[in-house]
């Protein structure tokens, strides 16, 4: 083989399109969380999701508590969990964004 064959062979190829980028994965969680909260203040709340998934919180102040109360037993991913967080933060204008390497709360206004 020649080295200009070689070579080729070690260029990288063309970069993938930028894409939304995939939830963490938690190793130590394959299986899910137990996601219950009972009135809560959103710091907590946001702190809380940021360690499950091991990823920072940044944002604005979130006013109110937040209450969920799912059936026992039931394990959530990160991503259902961010889902149910967002219904609770949409009654305030307000999203949980995910970004490659943290949370963003965005105002939807």
């Amino acid at each position: 083989m020649s080295p200009a064959i070689l070579l080729l062979a070690f260029l990288p190829s063309a970069p993938a399109p930028l894409a939304r980028p995939a939830p963490p994965a938690a190793p130590a969680r394959e299986g899910g969380i137990e996601f219950r909260m009972e009135n809560k203040n959103w710091r907590e709340v946001l702190v809380w999701v940021g360690l499950q998934a091991g990823m920072p919180v940044i944002g604005s102040t979130v006013a109110g508590s937040f209450s969920y109360v799912g059936p026992k037993g039931v394990k959530y991913h990160i991503p259902q969990v961010v889902s149910i967080v967002n219904g609770a933060l949409l009654q305030q204008g307000l999203q949980l964004s995910w970004r490659e390497r943290c949370f963003v709360v965005v105002s939807l206004d």
